[in-house]
């Protein structure tokens, strides 16, 4: 059997043991017998109803209110459910079927993706790994768009990475329609796109001078591009710009009409929680720093009373959230009002401290990166007022062993992501992706772990280019 041949069943092999295996995380997490799209709650219940509503009556909002939920998103995936519920049928199985597809489809531009970089049955391993994280599988059995977000991301980096060696038109096409769905997705990502132009643009017309790509880890020879004339790269990358700028720009003229503003989504509570912190002692920042790194559990032994109120789910701003959504009206006519009022003591308090808050997104970031347990919440407040009859010897334990071992993969992660800024222009939009979500939602969201699952696929991948020269020594 030709060797193409084997890998492609080693491949679909793994593809198809992470599908049971995500689907068997769907019965720990208890959501796959939530088979009535009625009964599911939270996030979910306002992309079911935006989705239902769009299938339905080909609209975004219901007669009596401009949009379903306490805050308006974006409106990817419910376009997604959408077409799941007009084409298929309405049930969350279905829903479920389609998260299957992204995930296989999802681990199959992983693989693709890795083949760039890694040597043989080496490129194999991201997919492995990814497709065996709890933390991702958790996804596929649910309804989220953070499942949809991966996909895009990768399909995005492979769209680039063909793009950069063949230069074809239908290539920059499916980058521009993936960035574009993406900020319709997950709005954040809309000041990606300029620094994705210029990534774009200088890796396939300025190739590094490094002697190596991005496969040099592996001793991969260089791959040979005609760079040509700069015009066609041009013209492409204005074609991209153009298509991103009408898909985000049209979901920005609908809010501009519908409810006053051009903005994408509601932001101004979740940057009103982040601007909080700059009032925070010195104490305080102690306890937080300590609590994201090892838990709240682990937080309270050294500073007695945080775990009760952690950051940055505090009682003063609970008692904030509760008293928007009092005075948020049924119709959601006074959102504007609310999201002004909510930006404008944001910026006050950013204005007042802006060191304090720059630094206290250092913080956000271990955050973000958090082990997460089997239902992809984070390991912070775990033990907290629970598992009383647990030796507490044992669950410190447990809390600093999962947080070391945690921090030691995101350690290998960010030595390989500085190690290869040297060759920015062949490496630059993976690595600038990691970057870009960790940075972003650190400095203005409260930073859950689920935020930059459209990046751990690369996570992983650094993590193989890492491990790639000891297991070609232990192979060879």
């Amino acid at each position: 059997m030709a060797r193409g041949g084997l890998d492609q069943k080693i491949f679909f092999s793994v593809a198809l043991a992470s599908a049971f295996f995500a689907i068997g995380f769907g019965f720990i997490s208890g959501k796959i017998f939530v088979t009535e799209l009625a009964d599911w709650g939270n996030d979910a219940h306002e992309y079911i109803a935006t989705g239902l509503e769009l299938a339905r009556h080909h609209r975004f909002h219901a007669e009596d209110s401009l949009f379903f939920g306490p805050f308006q998103k974006g409106p990817g995936y419910p376009l997604f459910l959408a077409g799941i519920f007009e084409t298929v049928g309405e049930s969350a199985v279905l829903v479920w079927l389609g998260h299957i597809a992204l995930w296989i489809c999802s681990l199959w531009l992983l693989w693709k993706i890795s083949q760039r970089f890694l040597k043989g049955r080496l490129s194999l391993l991201p997919p492995l790994f990814l497709g065996f994280y709890w933390g991702a599988a958790v996804y596929v059995i649910d309804i989220n768009s953070d499942l949809l977000a991966l996909f895009l991301v990768l399909l995005l980096v492979y769209a680039s990475i063909k793009y950069q060696e063949e230069k074809k038109f239908a290539l920059i096409l499916v980058a521009a329609f993936s960035l574009g769905f993406l900020i319709l997705v997950k709005p954040i990502t809309l000041y990606f796109t300029p620094i994705y132009a210029a990534l774009l643009y200088l890796g396939v017309r300025h190739p590094s001078t490094h002697p190596s790509t991005i496969n040099s880890e592996v001793g991969l020879p260089n791959r040979e591009r005609n760079y040509g004339s700069p015009t066609p790269v041009m013209r492409h990358l204005l074609v991209f710009l153009a298509i991103v700028g009408i898909l985000a720009g049209s979901w920005s003229y609908y809010n501009y009409k519908l409810i006053g503003t051009p903005q994408l989504a509601s932001g101004g509570l979740t940057l009103m929680r982040r601007a909080d912190d700059v009032n925070m002692s010195a104490e305080r920042i102690g306890a937080f720093t300590l609590a994201s790194a090892f838990g709240d559990y682990i937080a309270d032994k050294f500073f007695p009373g945080y775990a009760a109120a952690p950051e940055p789910y505090t009682a003063f701003s609970s008692a904030r959230e509760k008293n928007y959504y009092r005075r948020q009206l049924p119709s959601k006519k006074n959102e504007l009002v609310l999201q002004q009022e909510q930006y404008a003591e944001a910026r006050k308090l950013i204005a007042a401290h802006p060191v304090k808050f720059v630094f206290s997104s250092l913080i956000y970031v271990l955050r973000l990166n958090n082990p997460v347990n089997h239902r992809s919440v984070e390991l912070i407040h775990t033990f907290v007022g629970t598992r009383g009859s647990i030796p507490e010897f044992v669950k410190i334990g447990f809390l600093v062993s999962a947080h070391l071992a945690w921090l030691i993969f995101v350690g290998t992660v960010i030595y390989m992501l500085f190690r290869s800024l040297k060759d920015w222009r062949n490496r630059g939009i993976i690595l600038f992706l990691i970057l870009y979500f960790n940075g972003m939602y650190a400095l203005l969201t409260h930073a859950e772990a689920r935020y930059i699952l459209p990046v751990i696929p690369f996570y992983f991948l650094l993590l193989a280019l890492f491990l790639a020269p000891f297991l070609e020594r232990k192979l060879t």
